[in-house]
């Protein structure tokens, strides 16, 4: 689940508001849907503006003090790294753009010489110990700035600094993009969608959890993959969507998904590294399903674990390491990682979102129903969409003593997802664990009350 909420869960930072839940239009032959370029001086130019790809653009200094330059320079070439690391977008080469230092041109000029959407430019300004950053991203068909922001640091060396700045900018930046892709393509003909837009309206499940949306969201996944057979982010994606669809699906059809999700996964991690793709989003979803259904948890550690290697400065790196840690039966290594990313990463939507969800997996591991519940109801509290908590939380709540709070809780979530089924959900997680008592531990309380199968 944990990276299944997460990745899926990708997202969601709030960022997707696009509800995939809307019926489909006819499904025509696809193409790969180029977008035409502004035009200059009255002639249009036709130009495939890549709408999955960023450049960050030479970072400039307000003054000409030699440190600034420095400083903007180093800002320029972390944030292209982070967002290179993060990877839901393409990220122009740092060498690439340089020719735009001081470059007179316009973002509409920029963005069709480069071929991308999506351009960041932002400005340095450092006095004694302070240094203040200022950062904008541009549409750059529109040329229209559709995202700003500023940082103050007090402290700190220009090392600090930049690793600090690259670290929330990235992720700011990645969800502002992704929004802005679900705006732009929401009414978009289902036909004329490319792969990467098909991503783009799936992950938005997670903003709008039901049964239906899954299933929307998995035709759309399924749809890039026909169109893009070697489309990592949807392959390793889709495994996500389906490996929680079992907690609904009819009995008889559990062994053919948990067969498709795990080939999907394997599937998904060949061509991540045959691409030298480092992107975060397919480790997270190949190492949860590896780890759920594929009871493959030691593998799922070991490939987390050699991509923490190449790439810390990535909070889901670091979190993709506690739920294959859970089901190893190593609850208190799990809650260690998060304890230690949730300081490292205090400032990560992301981490918000899942650490608590990771660490209530772990604490029900060790019978803690109190720290469980604590760590769901306030996941829930800060992000009440996150329904798919909700199995855990009743779980808990029983465990305490709260049955009817439980089952008060239960009602919302059953409305959105009718068919759900203990049994399945035991299955599920007998599936991670190997071991059937192990996982009685995430259904005890909801057999105990009575509910779930009726």
């Amino acid at each position: 689940i944990g990276l299944s909420l997460l990745a899926a869960v990708v997202i969601a930072v709030g960022l997707f508001i696009y509800d995939p839940v809307e019926e489909y239009t006819s499904d025509h032959n696809a193409d790969r849907g180029t977008i035409t370029s502004p035009s200059i001086d009255g002639d249009p130019i036709a130009a495939p503006i890549r709408s999955d790809w960023v450049a960050v653009l030479p970072f400039s200094s307000v003054s000409q003090d030699q440190e600034a330059v420095i400083l903007a320079k180093g800002i320029t070439f972390e944030l292209n790294s982070m967002l290179s690391e993060w990877g839901l977008f393409s990220v122009v080469p740092h060498r690439t753009v340089q020719k735009f230092i001081d470059s007179p041109a316009t973002p509409e000029e920029i963005a069709i010489d480069l071929k991308v959407r999506y351009l960041v430019d932002g400005r340095v300004q450092k006095s004694l110990n302070q240094a203040r950053i200022w950062a904008t991203l541009i549409d750059g068909v529109t040329g229209q700035s559709i995202w700003n922001s500023n940082r103050s640091y007090a402290e700190g060396n220009d090392l600090d600094i930049q690793g600090l700045f690259a670290r929330s900018m990235g992720q700011e930046l990645d969800s502002t993009m992704l929004q802005s892709e679900q705006e732009r393509v929401r009414n978009k003909p289902y036909g004329s969608l490319t792969p990467f837009e098909h991503y783009v309206l799936a992950v938005g499940v997670f903003e709008n959890q039901s049964e239906r949306a899954y299933d929307v969201a998995i035709r759309h996944h399924r749809k890039a993959i026909e169109l893009d057979p070697n489309f990592a982010l949807s392959t390793g994606h889709l495994s996500i969507l389906l490996h929680i669809s079992t907690w609904w699906s009819p009995g008889v059809e559990l062994e053919a998904i948990e067969n498709e999700a795990c080939t999907l996964a394997n599937r998904a991690l060949v061509l991540s590294n045959a691409q030298a793709n480092s992107q975060a989003w397919v480790i997270v979803n190949v190492t949860e399903t590896l780890a759920i259904l594929c009871g493959e948890a030691d593998k799922a550690l070991e490939i987390a674990q050699r991509q923490l290697a190449k790439h810390r400065r990535v909070a889901f790196r670091h979190l993709s390491q506690a739920e294959p840690l859970v089901f190893l039966n190593r609850p208190d290594e799990a809650l260690q990682i998060i304890d230690q990313v949730e300081r490292e990463f205090s400032d990560s939507y992301y981490v918000g979102q899942f650490a608590g969800y990771y660490s209530a997996m772990a604490y029900t591991k060790r019978l803690d129903w109190q720290a469980a519940h604590d760590a769901l109801q306030d996941t829930l509290n800060r992000h009440p969409n996150n329904l798919i908590l909700v199995p855990l939380l009743s779980n808990a709540l029983v465990m305490l003593d709260r049955s009817d709070e439980a089952r008060r809780v239960w009602q919302e979530f059953i409305l959105h997802f009718p068919n759900f089924s203990v049994e399945n959900f035991e299955w599920y997680f007998t599936q991670a664990f190997g071991n059937a008592d192990a996982a009685k531990l995430f259904t005890m309380g909801l057999l105990r009350a009575g509910i779930g199968d009726q």
